[in-house]
């Protein structure tokens, strides 16, 4: 009888310490992930696991709460916050924000993915697939707002930056009149001089070399040719698409107008990221 007391009572002793413990661990946990992390699910949800039980990599659905928004990751991650996959948010209503499919480091975008963004009607607004660093887009990859520009170049800081192709539609009010594609470069995500091509009905109706204001609009020294006016070449000087004073052909750059001054301060790995996107295999 009391050899069956004693064992009770030693128990009892043993599971208070091992509650305490676990108590103690789960809110070192808590606190150093700022009480964001709710759990780990399997994909299938029928198993819940706390997050400080969870000591190896594992294929899980990953909850966090931030702020009034849900996020959801779908793949592998260390504790670390390392992986690849899948990473949702949702609005506080349940509807998709974003969508991010490639490697994140530190759960952060890390290296090469493709994030797509979408509106209160679950409609697809914008997508890039390109590479990323410290979160935001960083060395190559390629923007599209759904129906209108794409931009095919480089980055810096989540910036148009360097190199890059703007192309999309040409609208005069509401109609659209043709297209219009841009080649240049870029500084602090505004287009400084490059070559603007418009196209009407399937045909060329004019180039233009030379300064940019940053809205595809003629600035500066610059080579116009109109080809709906009999093919008429004109240089001069332009301020925000007027033309100013006319100009020597030699008196026109014959190459690239101006010379890329970093104006914001790229990130040590800015360069592009050797890193094979999931999304090309």
């Amino acid at each position: 009888m009391r050899s069956s007391q004693l064992r009770k009572t030693v128990n009892r002793n043993r599971n208070r310490i091992r509650n305490k413990r676990k108590t103690r661990r789960n809110k070192r946990t808590k606190n150093a992930r700022g009480g964001k992390i709710i759990k780990l699910l399997t994909s299938d949800g029928k198993q819940e696991y706390e997050h400080d039980d969870v000591t190896k990599d594992i294929f899980k659905v990953y909850q966090l709460k931030n702020g009034n928004k849900l996020l959801i990751f779908d793949g592998k991650m260390s504790e670390k916050g390392n992986g690849h996959g899948k990473l949702y948010r949702y609005a506080s209503d349940g509807k998709m924000i974003s969508m991010y499919d490639g490697f994140i480091t530190g759960k952060k975008k890390q290296g090469r993915g493709r994030y797509e963004t979408y509106d209160l009607n679950d409609m697809l607004v914008s997508t890039y697939d390109g590479t990323w660093e410290d979160d935001k887009k960083n060395g190559e990859g390629v923007y599209h707002k759904i129906g209108k520009n794409t931009y095919d170049g480089q980055w810096v800081n989540d910036k148009k930056h360097g190199k890059g192709v703007e192309s999309g539609p040409l609208w005069d009010g509401t109609e659209k009149i043709g297209t219009i594609r841009t080649e240049g470069d870029w500084v602090n995500d505004t287009v400084v001089s490059g070559k603007r091509t418009i196209t009407k009905n399937g045909k060329i109706t004019s180039v233009y070399f030379g300064g940019l204001n940053g809205v595809m609009v003629r600035h500066g020294r610059g080579k116009y040719t109109d080809y709906e006016n009999a093919s008429e070449t004109v240089c001069a000087e332009w301020d925000n698409d007027k033309m100013i004073k006319l100009l020597q052909p030699h008196e026109v750059p014959s190459g690239s107008t101006t010379q890329i001054i970093p104006l914001i301060k790229p990130p040590p790995t800015a360069r592009r990221i050797i890193q094979k996107s999931p999304l090309s295999s």
